[in-house]
C-alpha cells in the first residue's frame, strides 16, 4: 500500500523578509542584505555611498526528505513535529535526492536490475484451456508480482485441441470430438450434431446437419428427439440399453429401420448399440408454493418427462458447459376447471454462462407437496388433476 505524504509550504518559503531601508537627502545607501534562514540580517548602510551590512550566521541543519533514502523510495516533505500547511500526495526520492511526486523519479540503476520472475506454467481441464501466469518485476518494490493471465478457452468452440494450457491444432479423439443429440421443441425435432475424428487431418470433422422435422405433419409427436407415434413411447417400462422398436406394434403400416435399436439413458430408442447409461446424478428440486417467484429465464428445453409414484422427472438440454446452472421450481394456484389444473413454473439460471456445447441433464422433483395441496383445498374431490409444465405440450396426470 502507498503510503500518503505532504507537500509542504512553510512560512520561510511562502514569504520573504526584507530588512527595512532609508534614503537620506543625497538618495542614500542601499539597505543590508537580508540574513540566511537561521540568522538575523546585518543593519542596512547609511549616507550616498552606504555599504550593505553582513548577513547573519546559519542555524541548524535544514531537514532533507531523502536524507538516507534511496531512488525510489518514499518520502516526506515535512520535517517531523513541524507545524506547516500540506496537502496529501504520494511522494518519492528521485536519483538528485530530492523528493518529488510518486512516479516522477527516474532511477537510473532500478530496482528490477537483475531481477527476474518466473512464469506460470498453463494446464488444461478437459476441452478447457487455462493459459500460463506469469510474473512481473515491480519497478516500485524489485519484488515479482502475479500479472493478469489470459481467459480460459474452450478448445473445442474453435476446432481445436488443449495442449499445455493452450488451444492448438493436434490429433484429434473420439472424446475430443463431441457430438449433440437431438431434442424435441414442441412437435419438432431438432437435429443434433455429429463429429468424428479424421485421421489424416487430425481434426474433428462436422457431419452436414441434418433437417428439422415437424412431426405433427407424419401423425406423430416428438419425444426425446424421435418422432414416434401418437400415444406409444419405445422405451416406456425399459431400462438403458433394452432392445426397442421405434414402431408401435399396433401400427401395421409403421415400417422399422432395418438396424438394431436400444433405449439409451434419455429414454431415446436409438441405433446407438453402446449407450452411456452411467450418466451423472440427477439434479433433486425442492416443490415449493410460488410466492414473489422471480426466476431467471434462461433458454433450455424440456426433452422427455416421466412420473413414477411421487417423484416428477424431467429431461431437460440446454447450452453450456463452462459454468454451473441452477434449476428451480413451484406450482402456482390450483384453476377451477374439469379436471382442476395447476401450472408448474421453472427457472433456469446459466450463471452467464456463454458456451454453446449441448448439456443434457435431469431434474428430479418430489410432487407430494402439491399432492398434499390439491387433497387439503379439494377434500374428497376427484383423485386426479392436470399438471401443466412448461415448454412441454402434454398435460401430465397426478397422482
Amino acid at each position: 500500500m502507498k503510503r500518503s505524504f505532504r507537500i509542504v509550504f512553510t512560512a520561510a518559503v511562502a514569504s520573504l523578509v526584507f530588512a527595512g531601508c532609508q534614503l537620506d537627502s543625497d538618495g542614500g545607501g542601499d539597505s543590508g542584505a537580508g540574513g540566511a534562514i537561521g540568522g538575523a540580517g546585518g543593519a542596512g548602510g547609511q549616507g550616498g555611498e552606504g555599504e550593505g551590512g553582513a548577513g547573519g550566521e546559519g542555524g541548524a541543519t535544514p531537514y532533507d526528505p531523502c536524507d538516507g533514502l534511496a531512488c525510489g523510495d518514499a518520502c516526506d516533505p515535512c520535517a517531523p513535529g513541524e507545524d506547516c500547511l500540506a496537502v496529501e500526495i504520494a511522494m518519492e526520492c528521485n536519483a538528485d535526492g530530492d523528493c518529488v511526486v510518486m512516479g516522477e523519479a527516474q532511477c537510473e540503476e532500478g530496482l528490477c536490475a537483475g531481477v527476474e520472475c518466473p512464469g506460470g506454467e498453463g494446464f488444461c481441464d478437459g476441452d478447457i484451456a487455462h493459459g500460463a501466469y506469469p510474473s512481473e518485476c515491480n519497478p516500485r518494490t524489485g519484488q515479482c508480482d502475479d500479472a493478469p493471465g489470459p481467459h480460459p478457452r474452450n478448445c473445442t468452440d474453435e476446432g481445436l485441441v488443449c495442449q499445455d494450457g493452450d488451444c492448438v491444432p493436434g490429433q484429434c479423439t473420439p472424446e475430443t470430438c463431441t457430438s449433440t443429440e437431438a431434442t424435441c421443441n414442441g412437435t419438432l425435432r431438432m437435429p443434433g450434431t455429429y463429429r468424428e475424428c479424421d485421421e489424416e487431418s487430425g481434426q474433428c470433422v462436422e457431419s452436414p446437419p441434418e433437417p428439422m422435422i415437424d412431426c405433427a405433419a407424419e401423425g406423430a409427436i416428438c419425444r426425446a428427439g424421435e418422432c414416434v407415434p401418437d400415444g406409444y413411447d419405445p422405451c416406456e417400462d425399459r431400462v438403458c440399453g433394452a432392445r426397442c422398436s421405434r414402431c408401435d406394434p399396433n401400427d401395421e403400416d409403421c415400417i422399422a429401420p432395418a438396424v438394431e435399436t436400444v433405449c439409451n439413458a434419455r429414454g431415446q430408442c436409438t441405433d446407438d448399440l453402446e449407450p452411456v447409461c452411467d450418466g451423472p446424478e440427477p439434479t433433486r428440486l425442492v416443490l415449493d408454493a410460488c410466492e414473489d417467484f422471480e426466476p431467471h429465464a434462461d433458454p433450455y428445453a424440456i426433452d422427455a418427462v416421466a412420473v413414477e409414484g411421487d417423484q416428477l422427472f424431467l429431461n431437460v438440454s440446454y447450452s453450456g458447459g463452462c459454468a454451473a446452472h441452477e434449476f428451480v421450481i413451484c406450482y402456482g394456484g390450483f384453476a377451477e376447471s374439469v379436471p382442476v389444473q395447476v401450472r408448474l413454473l421453472i427457472g433456469h439460471n446459466a450463471n452467464g454462462d456463454t458456451c454453446e456445447r449441448a448439456v443434457n441433464e435431469q431434474l428430479v422433483v418430489d410432487v407430494r407437496p402439491v399432492l398434499n395441496a390439491y387433497q387439503q383445498l379439494y377434500p374428497g374431490g376427484p383423485e386426479n388433476f392436470d399438471v401443466i409444465l412448461p415448454h412441454w405440450d402434454e398435460i401430465l396426470s397426478l397422482p
